[in-house]
């Protein structure tokens, strides 16, 4: 739903509105994140303190970085570790492995 729609629909749904948490409703209802429903929730009308959005939009930061985190962390994983004597097609090996036989 467009956001023009979804504040017509949402003028009518406040009406009706019986919950204990309007944020957490119209995120649930209108299918949008914390953020976008207190900007909207404002746009209709409904009193919300400044501090609610500080903290909506940290948490929106914190969850950037941990996904940020989470994907270095997966990606430091899957690289091979590669040293002088490898790379990802060849492996030197130095000496002559248990039960190779010799040829003179």
């Amino acid at each position: 739903m467009k956001k023009a729609t979804r504040l017509s629909s949402a003028s009518h749904w406040l009406d009706e509105y019986e919950g204990k948490n309007i944020v957490r409703g119209y995120m649930r209802r209108y299918g949008v994140d914390e953020l976008a429903a207190l900007v909207e929730l404002r746009t209709l009308g409904v009193e919300i303190p400044e501090s609610r959005f500080d903290l909506a939009q940290k948490k929106i930061e914190d969850r950037a970085a941990q996904r940020r985190l989470a994907r270095e962390q997966k990606e430091k994983d899957e690289s091979p570790e590669i040293d002088d004597y490898s790379d990802e097609h060849f492996a030197y090996i130095a000496g002559i492995p248990p039960g190779a036989r010799r040829t003179v």
